[in-house]
């Protein structure tokens, strides 16, 4: 057995949706064969003005079956901490550190697609605002990257 605490973070809008959102979240956690929750703790609901966001956070301690179960709920959870609490020492084999490290490498090919595919969709937008803001200046709508008194006028009409 491994015993460990994990500490997941959520933030967003509106603030009692991310208050559920991270209940179920860390729900899920009951329903992972080989684990068992001991204590988890859910924080009052933040207000972070300056962003226009709210936060919440939930410190969970549990136990896993195995090591590789324990990494496979760090990999699906992302917590923004975890401490192996128990025991002092982890030995693993050869094929579960294999296995370990493969949904790992599995994971972070998935966010590098869908970074490559963000790149991707950024040029594009790019390239269609330097095509209209062009449109924009020979139409003397903008000049200098400001509006125009004459786009200022055909704003208003409307």
């Amino acid at each position: 057995m491994v015993t460990a605490i994990m500490i997941v973070e959520m933030m967003g809008r509106p603030g009692p949706h991310i208050q559920d959102k991270l209940k179920e979240h860390i729900g899920k956690l009951d329903s992972i064969k080989g684990t068992k929750i001991i204590k988890k703790m859910f924080s009052d609901l933040k207000d972070i003005k300056d962003q226009n966001m709210f936060s919440c956070f939930s410190e969970v301690e549990f136990e896993c079956d195995s090591f590789k179960t324990l990494a496979e709920i760090t990999i699906g959870f992302m917590p923004a901490s975890i401490e192996v609490v128990d025991p002092s020492q982890v030995k693993i084999n050869c094929k579960e550190s294999t296995e370990v490290l493969s949904a790992l490498v599995d994971r972070l090919h998935q966010y590098d697609n869908v970074a490559k595919q963000a790149q991707g969709r950024i040029y594009q937008l790019q390239r269609e605002m330097t095509a209209a803001t062009k449109m924009l200046e020979i139409h003397g709508l903008i000049k200098d990257g400001k509006l125009t008194e004459k786009a200022i006028k055909k704003i208003k009409k409307k």
